[in-house]
């Protein structure tokens, strides 16, 4: 029994296919629109398909490459490893550490902010009741010049005392464990604006006197806070 798709006369029948789907015939792509655009697409088919020959090949070459430093850096150790992968380890290391610091500053700020108010409302010692008024000749004098010239300012004299106090011990203390130079520039600025302030608020018969202990004060606690400092040549 004959299985193709012929009549009786021989003629091929077009009675179609049960199952179309099966059909292999590729059908013909649509044609493109024979104008401007056509031509637009046409042109930029054909340079994608000529880039993506060229990129290929080159792309793969150099992420094989990365791949063999990757591998070797684990094989070889650091030494051996690659600058680019020691360079992109050190910034992601970088920027962790700069994360890090970041948020210790802003928490050591915010504690400084809430000692400040602390000490807000702290009492200024006037000498009076101290057995020698040593701190007070200093410490008056200060708290004089605020109160004169925080009027006008947002800030009130007692947080600015007690920012004072804080930059005070905050700038020695960082002196003192880091032998930074900028702490102790902030220690030798913080200094000469106390003498400033000391000068400014003290009584004119005693400004020399109330001068010459801060000073002295300033360079006994400079002896911890420079420790290890060095001028050039000496």
């Amino acid at each position: 029994m004959s299985t193709d798709n012929t009549d009786s006369t021989g003629r091929q029948n077009e009675t179609p296919a049960p199952f179309p789907f099966l059909k292999t015939t590729p059908e013909a792509a649509p044609a493109e629109p024979d104008n401007a655009l056509g031509a637009f697409t046409r042109s930029l088919r054909t340079a994608m398909r000529r880039w993506y020959g060229i990129a290929r090949p080159v792309v793969g070459h150099w992420l094989e490459e990365r791949a063999d430093d990757l591998r070797d850096a684990f094989r070889n150790g650091w030494d051996e490893t690659t600058t680019w992968i020691k360079a992109t380890v050190g910034a992601t290391v970088l920027l962790a550490v700069a994360a890090v610091v970041v948020m210790s500053v802003a928490l050591i700020a915010e504690s400084a902010v809430d000692g400040v108010n602390a000490v807000a409302g702290i009492e200024i010692p006037a000498g009076i009741d101290g057995r020698t008024g040593l701190l007070a000749s200093i410490t008056g004098p200060v708290w004089t010049y605020l109160q004169n010239h925080t009027a006008g300012l947002a800030v009130s004299a007692p947080t600015a005392y007690g920012t004072w106090i804080l930059t005070g011990a905050g700038t020695g203390l960082l002196s003192f464990l880091t032998r930074a130079f900028g702490a102790r520039l902030a220690w030798g600025a913080t200094g000469a604006a106390t003498g400033w302030m000391v000068w400014q608020g003290a009584p004119a018969d005693g400004r020399e006197v109330a001068l010459g202990i801060a000073v002295i004060a300033f360079a006994l606690l400079s002896i911890p806070a420079l420790r290890g400092f060095r001028i050039r040549g000496f």
